[in-house]
């Protein structure tokens, strides 16, 4: 989007929408490309295996949002998220705590930077 910056004045709405659109989906798929062979072995059903595709809306998010995104327990997403982060798609933010633990997509809000 930088490059447009300049330009994004005389698209009109639809025109925006347009290119925002195209980006959220190629950022979406190098994020499920990135994380497909990482999650190979994990049932297709399993939390862990859903919860990549809401990363794009929630890069920064905790295991508390995550059991709501995907309508789990507390433990099913705990599970999923640490799963997430053994594979390298999550990092902890702060690994030292034992509660309110924030994890982020630091590959997708790198992309996200760059867009």
């Amino acid at each position: 989007m930088v490059a447009l910056k300049d330009g994004l004045d005389s698209l009109d709405a639809s025109d925006a929408n347009g290119i925002t659109l195209d980006v959220v989906k190629r950022l979406h798929r190098v994020l499920m490309e990135d994380a497909h062979p990482l999650l190979s072995d994990i049932r297709a059903d399993a939390a862990a295996h859903r919860l990549p595709r809401l990363l794009l809306g929630h890069p920064v998010t905790s295991i508390t949002e995550v059991a709501s995104l995907l309508g789990t327990s507390f433990q099913t997403a705990s599970t999923a998220v640490d799963l997430l982060v053994d594979r390298g798609i999550l990092q902890d933010r702060y690994p030292e705590r034992k509660r309110n633990r924030i994890f982020h997509a630091s590959a997708l809000l790198t992309r996200l930077e760059r867009n």
